[in-house]
């Protein structure tokens, strides 16, 4: 992972926008695996970055312009994207966990399925279906909730191809009002947690739940 002060960050987005707009010295913004963390982005001119594998956790980038931007494996949990434009974005398996992509410019369209959760939960509840945290998807009837929401959503499989299940999962869930919860919760409880947020919408332990 690389790491950056806050003059080197100033330094690679001003030679980023140089070469944005064809200017000598200027060159793209190489942030692959870069930490930034909680980083402050509002505006950033992103556009062409190439932000693979990067760990925006907690970072904000309201009204950033990240239209083609390389995002793939980047870490966006509990992100703050609201107005961020990202057409033509790759997000291919993007983690989006918590992410806030309230008013984010071209999303890819997607259908809202309405009171999708309880959607989800009657798929898992079937005889012979289950919940399981610890893969993408064992078999037709056994999915994590990535998993199930690409599976039951019409578009869900398509996007999966395209982007992977995790960020497909999570743009189709955003798209239906829903909050993205953790699709890697994958230790001890997991499965228990995941099918808490099909019924409350709130991905914590029950005994967590029970001692509140």
């Amino acid at each position: 992972m690389r790491r950056f002060t806050t003059e080197q960050l100033a330094e690679i987005l001003l030679k980023h926008r140089q070469w944005l707009n064809g200017e000598t010295g200027g060159s793209r913004a190489d942030l692959t695996d870069a930490v930034l963390t909680g980083a402050v982005l509002t505006g950033a001119v992103l556009t062409g970055a190439d932000l693979t594998g990067a760990v925006l956790a907690r970072a904000v980038l309201t009204g950033a312009d990240l239209a083609r931007a390389v995002l793939t494996d980047a870490v966006l949990t509990d992100a703050v994207l609201t107005g961020a434009d990202l057409a033509r974005a790759v997000l291919t398996d993007a983690v989006l966990t918590g992410a806030d992509l309230t008013d984010a410019v071209d999303l890819p369209a997607i259908d809202p399925m309405p009171d999708i959760r309880a959607k989800l939960l009657a798929a898992v509840e079937r005889d012979g279906c289950r919940i399981e945290m610890q893969h993408w998807h064992t078999c037709d009837t056994v999915h994590c909730l990535a998993g199930w929401t690409t599976t039951i959503h019409p578009q869900g499989k398509l996007l999966e191809s395209i982007m992977g299940p995790s960020s497909a999962a999570a743009l189709i869930l955003n798209a239906s009002g829903e909050k993205i919860p953790n699709f890697f919760d994958t230790g001890e409880g997991g499965n228990e947690r995941a099918m808490n947020w099909l019924r409350t919408g709130q991905q914590v332990d029950t005994k967590d739940l029970t001692a509140k």
